[in-house]
């Protein structure tokens, strides 16, 4: 949204580039449905906005968004807080897979989960990592299971007409 923009804007760069970054939100009338929850579309709408967010501070190339799906577990109410939590689940040779959650401030509920694929152009994700993995000493997680299901799926699903 506007102001998740406009806040990001003043905030400093971050270093780690490995760390999750978290945005807070709350469900404005905008946001709803004529049921008078948060709308699917507007999940989305916020999980961009944070990755763009992430991009802006950690200083990351252009790039360009390959498939994502989004589990919703609870809809968020009108007024409610939230956090969106970004962290990178892993890399390919040419993009990063990237997990977002939106955690209700009130309980801590996971209320969705979105898994999302960035293809990175003019660059790839070792090369931007190098640096900030020497500095921390560190390495780029391995696949966790989930995520190596998800990779299977969405590629599967390339292959058909």
């Amino acid at each position: 949204s506007r102001e998740m923009l406009l806040c990001a804007w003043f905030q400093p760069p971050v270093s780690d580039v490995l760390a999750e970054q978290c945005v807070a939100g709350r469900v404005l009338p905008h946001d709803l449905d004529y049921m008078g929850h948060m709308n699917n579309a507007r999940y989305l709408r916020e999980c961009d906005f944070a990755r763009l967010d992430e991009h802006t501070h950690i200083g990351l190339p252009p790039w360009w968004w390959g498939p994502s799906t989004i589990r919703y577990r609870r809809s968020l109410a009108f007024g409610e807080a939230f956090d969106l939590r970004t962290s990178h689940r892993g890399m390919g040779r040419q993009s990063f897979f990237v997990e977002q959650r939106f955690v209700s401030q009130g309980d801590g509920f996971i209320s969705a989960v979105m898994l999302c694929r960035q293809n990175v152009l003019r660059s790839n994700p070792e090369s931007i990592l190098q640096a900030a993995l020497q500095e921390k000493g560190g390495s780029v997680p391995d696949y966790p299971e989930d995520l190596q299901h998800w990779i299977s799926f969405i590629s599967a699903s390339s292959l058909r007409p």
